[in-house]
């Protein structure tokens, strides 16, 4: 009856009704069903305009993937230059969330290419930049963020300053290098609060937070991670908010209270899961599926380290699967099945060998090393334990360390009961 109806309508008639429908659905903030309005009453300008300026909005109400749809219709539609950035620019954010790098990467390219001034110019490359992070090249991320600042710098652009010391903090965070880590997210923290950019601020904390965390100073930790949170919430930043009570389970790992990691993880798992945050859920999967481990619930463990798998194996993510690898070596281990284990770890290792050293490899060489321990084979848990300190020790994960010390300290111990082990090998 609806078809019928409308099939009679003139054509002036149903850009009347249309009109009508977008103007109710701006009203009750439905963007994505506005829009389609204005664009089948033929207003392609206004519908654009619609979807790229309330993009983050449409992102945290879990419409990422109806927003690339949408978009990608406009593609013959668009009217100006200008809009022609935008469009691509809100096509890699909807990209981005759903973990299809390759393809926010290139959206974000496209807008470059186009972008008139400065000051754009430098959001994309910070764009580029933080998309790379998200893949785990730290380096190309680094490389991204500081053309950014030089461009943000040379036009005096205060706000883009800011964002790009935020995005060098993190890719200098990642690596490890927390002095300057620091320097740059605290020269955006002064740079965001004069200018009353609350979202940054509050993201800039986070940063901070996580440098203080890893430096001891929990207490000054966890107030920043608080205060982030509450700033996200009360901008309704949902993706923002997930983040921030990710890092708040990750400061009461310190705290040595794996309820209240569960119960942050989780909340934050709950978010990512309705908005669809791919970068986000792989963060959460790897962190309850780590809690679980050192709690004993083995089976637990190996579920979330299962979905962090298959979330990686679907967008194609190494890195991701290195890790989900790595904890299912883990989590098998600990179950005593040593071959499922070694077959697990084994592919964790050749997976962090393709993109090179860093993290993934420190930590698959570390759990190499517990599996041939485990089995007996003590000159090839040695070699895996030596192999894996100089990656840990460069980006100071204090925890894997210590579990590669561990390793090395038992077979001393083995060696120093059992003379002969030196000799056969285990």
């Amino acid at each position: 009856v609806r078809e019928y109806c409308y099939d009679i309508l003139t054509r002036r008639d149903r850009e009347r009704f249309h009109q009508r429908a977008a103007e109710y659905f701006e009203g009750e903030r439905g963007y994505l069903a506005a829009a389609y309005h204005h664009f089948e009453r033929r207003a392609y300008a206004q519908a654009l305009d619609l979807l790229t300026t309330q993009s983050q909005a449409i992102i945290n109400s879990g419409g990422a993937a109806a927003l690339v749809e949408r978009l990608t219709r406009f593609q013959q539609h668009v009217v100006s230059l200008d809009q022609k950035v935008a469009l691509q620019r809100a096509l890699g954010d909807g990209h981005q969330i759903r973990g299809e790098y390759p393809a926010a990467i290139d959206a974000y390219h496209a807008a470059l290419e186009d972008a008139p001034d400065g000051q754009r110019r430098a959001e994309l490359q910070r764009l580029i930049g933080s998309t790379y992070l998200k893949i785990g090249e730290y380096g190309r991320a680094l490389e991204y963020a500081m053309k950014s600042l030089e461009i943000s710098t040379a036009t005096g652009e205060q706000a883009g300053m800011a964002s790009a010391h935020h995005n060098s903090g993190w890719s200098l965070y990642r690596i490890g290098r927390l002095d300057q880590a620091r320097e740059h997210f605290e020269a955006s923290h002064r740079l965001a609060q004069a200018l009353g950019d609350e979202i940054l601020v509050a993201e800039v904390g986070m940063g901070l937070g996580l440098v203080a965390w890893k430096e001891g100073r929990l207490d000054e930790a966890r107030a920043r991670f608080e205060e982030s949170r509450r700033t996200f919430r009360e901008c309704n930043d949902r993706a923002k908010e997930a983040y921030a009570l990710g890092n708040l389970g990750v400061l009461y790992s310190a705290l040595n209270d794996p309820d209240r990691q569960l119960s942050y993880y989780r909340q934050a798992l709950q978010i990512q899961e309705e908005i669809g945050d791919v970068d986000g859920l792989r963060w959460s999967y790897n962190n309850l599926g780590y809690v679980h481990h050192s709690i004993g619930e083995y089976p637990h463990a190996r579920y979330y380290y299962e979905q962090l798998a298959r979330l990686a194996q679907d967008i194609g993510h190494k890195r991701m699967l290195s890790m989900a690898q790595t904890g299912l070596a883990d989590a098998y281990l600990a179950e005593g099945d040593a071959q499922a284990a070694l077959e697990r770890a084994t592919d964790a290792h050749r997976l962090a060998q393709e993109v090179g050293p860093g993290l993934e490899l420190g930590i698959s060489s570390r759990a190499l090393g517990d599996v041939w321990l485990r089995l007996g084979d003590d000159r090839r848990a040695q070699a895996f334990f030596e192999q894996c300190m100089p990656l840990l020790e460069a980006v100071k994960e204090e925890g894997e360390l210590a579990r590669a010390h561990k390793g090395l300290k038992a077979i001393k111990d083995r060696l120093r009961t059992d003379p002969a082990a030196q000799q056969t090998g285990g």
